[in-house]
């Protein structure tokens, strides 16, 4: 399996950007950015990949994403306008993610794909733009590539396929890595899952507390 990063390798939002540039949340334009989705001009370099990857290597593709799960559907648009090979994707969950930062959205794909795939279908690639993720990813024993990395890489080692199987570092090295990170990042994991829990128990019954009080006043004036 080879892992595609959507925004910045696939599609290319630099021009919506200016939506969510303000100093305050309360003035970024994120519901208007998140419309956007699906007006992405494709990057054609990394479509260009993904199709190869999958129709020429024979290699299942996922993809990792930090856009809100409840964009799933204008994502999935934007996949079949453009002909994307469709597989498994992670988005931003709204609970179990909230607004931590992406490189910690990313390890959680990462792990789960670990848990779920890894004996059966591993990662052999994961594509990424972000260099903080990127690199992130990496020291937890991931095999991440930045897309102009695999391409220089490519032509080192005469193909796609060669690239791929060399890996962007010794795959020894990922390996250690993975194990000696995994322990750390689930506690971690464990401990921000707890607190998001809790917030997710106070939000519902804030929830609650509103509709009734909307009850309240509907009732009111009849």
């Amino acid at each position: 399996m080879v892992v595609f990063d959507i925004d910045g390798v696939l599609a290319d939002m630099r021009p919506f950007q200016y939506l969510i540039e303000a100093e305050t949340s309360r003035q970024k334009q994120w519901k208007e950015f998140h419309r956007k989705f699906e007006k992405a001009a494709p990057i054609k370099a990394g479509l260009i990949t993904a199709k190869r990857i999958y129709n020429e290597l024979d290699i299942d593709l996922a993809y990792s994403t930090t856009r809100p799960e409840q964009h799933a559907r204008r994502t999935l648009r934007w996949f079949e306008h453009h002909n994307l090979p469709m597989g498994p994707i992670q988005f931003r969950h709204f609970v179990r993610d909230g607004p931590r930062p992406a490189i910690e959205v990313k390890l959680r794909h990462w792990w789960y794909w670990q848990d779920r795939w890894a004996e059966q279908n591993p990662v052999l690639a994961w594509i990424e733009d972000d260099p903080a993720s990127m690199h992130g990813l990496r020291a937890h024993g991931c095999p991440a590539w930045g897309p102009n990395e695999l391409k220089v890489a490519s032509r080192k080692h005469g193909s796609l396929k060669a690239a791929l199987e060399a890996g962007p570092v010794d795959w020894a090295v990922l390996e250690k890595a993975k194990k000696d990170s995994y322990k750390k990042w689930r506690v971690a994991e464990d401990e921000w899952q707890a607190v998001r829990k809790q917030w997710w128990q106070e939000e519902r019954q804030r929830q609650r507390q509103r509709r009734s009080r909307g009850n309240a006043r509907g009732q009111g004036g009849r």
